[in-house]
């Protein structure tokens, strides 16, 4: 743990009840503040196995933050260049979708023509000697 301000800060293999126990001091001694420091000092130390603790859930689900996915609450930063990233390549994955299995198809009814011609071409003795050569 950390201290900042007078206030233990708790680090990513700290027990869930001393996020609580921090931010209930936040709350004492900066009440304005106390959901943003939280959530900065949470998205930069916490612990994601808090997320699944009954007691912590429960805890800062009635303070009306999510720590399951702290980055929402965050604000910017690395969500925003997500949702960035997937619009430009989204569309193109979309695309993508449909592209891909016509190709398939063409390529291979493509290929499936060249063997009908193929086989139309040939006769009994061509097919007679391409077996041979294969079994020599």
């Amino acid at each position: 743990m950390n201290l900042i301000d007078g206030v233990m800060v708790p680090g990513p293999s700290d027990p869930c009840d001393s996020w609580i126990i921090y931010h209930k001091t936040l709350e004492n001694k900066f009440p304005r503040k106390a959901k943003d420091i939280f959530v900065m000092t949470w998205g930069h130390a916490g612990s994601s196995s808090c997320s699944f603790d009954r007691t912590f859930a429960h805890y800062f689900e009635k303070q009306g933050i999510d720590t399951g996915n702290i980055a929402t609450d965050i604000g910017g930063g690395v969500m925003d260049f997500g949702a960035d990233i997937f619009g430009i390549f989204g569309g193109a994955a979309k695309a993508l979708r449909i592209v891909v299995p016509v190709a398939i198809i063409g390529v291979t009814a493509m290929i499936l023509f060249m063997m009908y011609r193929n086989a139309k071409t040939w006769n009994s003795t061509q097919a007679a000697g391409a077996v041979a050569k294969a079994v020599a």
